[in-house]
């Protein structure tokens, strides 16, 4: 069993620079290729499950399968969702104003990332 520490999350990898869940995953094919791994069983918790499943999209040959607990296909999917999500954990992790004004704009704006969507490969 291998539990990376995937970036910004846990003791993993701290930048400022934004990254992508798709960037996780690219990590996670990157780790077994460096541990001479041809496939896995792809296991994720909660954030882990978006990077599971985007491990299987973005590298379907080294995934035997899929296990998925405490997760959903996106992760914070709509516009309004992640900026509240991204507030909240400016103004947990800074004390800033940041999620006073996040929480204020309209819902309307609200749309799925594609780039945290997922889809079977085809």
């Amino acid at each position: 069993m291998i539990a990376p520490d995937l970036r910004g999350h846990g003791r993993g990898i701290r930048s400022w620079r934004p990254f992508r869940l798709a960037a996780c995953a690219d990590d996670v094919a990157a780790l077994l290729d460096h541990l001479d791994i041809d496939r896995a069983i792809a296991v994720g918790y909660s954030m882990g499950g978006p990077v599971a499943q985007l491990l299987w999209r973005r590298h379907p040959e080294r995934v035997s399968g899929l296990v998925l607990a405490a997760t959903a296909g996106s992760f914070i999917p709509g516009l309004q969702q992640r900026l509240v999500f991204v507030g909240m954990m400016a103004a947990a992790a800074g004390g800033t104003r940041t999620g006073q004004w996040v929480t204020r704009l309209p819902a309307g704006r609200a749309s799925a990332s594609p780039s945290a969507e997922i889809a079977p490969p085809r």
